[in-house]
């Protein structure tokens, strides 16, 4: 449930546990001391995003901006690899889960993978929500299936609040 609160800046979220849940709210206090103990409350990189990969069950949010310059160097230049893809032979390697933006933004993905389908910042997402999020200038280039945000959304997964304003180069169609 939603509850609005106009004394909230825009860029901070309260959370209610309720009375008497103990076992949620110890998990959110342990969860904000260690990310506290590790002083990394506000710092987000690309490594963190790209941990996706190894749980595309989950649910994730993005807690601040991220500028992914770095991901152009990564994998000799191939970039940051696309969270989810399709296999035939293995679904569990598509997206499933949920990414809810906050109305964060990433900014500066490259994603350089020329001979490869299902490229995007999510290669291939099923049954899964993206919401809240922007994708701000950066490049991304696959062979077939590529987009921005999601290079292919199959079993009715939802992307909502989203968009994309980098370059998207696909075999043999650019658009930009």
């Amino acid at each position: 449930k939603v509850i609005e609160d106009p004394t909230f800046e825009k860029e901070y979220y309260g959370l209610m546990v309720k009375k008497g849940n103990e076992e949620v709210l110890n998990m959110l206090n342990e969860g904000l001391a260690k990310i506290k103990e590790n002083g990394k409350l506000k710092e987000i990189t690309g490594q963190d995003l790209q941990g996706i990969n190894g749980n595309l069950t989950g649910n994730y949010v993005l807690g601040a901006d991220l500028d992914a310059s770095t991901t152009a160097s990564w994998e000799s230049g191939a970039g940051f690899k696309p969270i989810g893809t399709y296999n035939s032979n293995d679904t569990s390697q598509s997206f499933t889960g949920t990414f809810d933006g906050l109305g964060h933004t990433v900014s500066n993905l490259n994603i350089n993978r020329p001979t490869k389908d299902y490229v995007g910042l999510f290669g291939y997402i099923s049954g899964s929500t993206i919401k809240n999020i922007g994708l701000l200038g950066g490049a991304v280039t696959g062979e077939d299936y590529v987009g921005g945000l999601v290079g292919y959304n199959y079993n009715s997964s939802t992307v909502s609040d989203a968009y994309a304003t980098g370059a998207v180069n696909a075999s043999p169609v650019t658009v930009e």
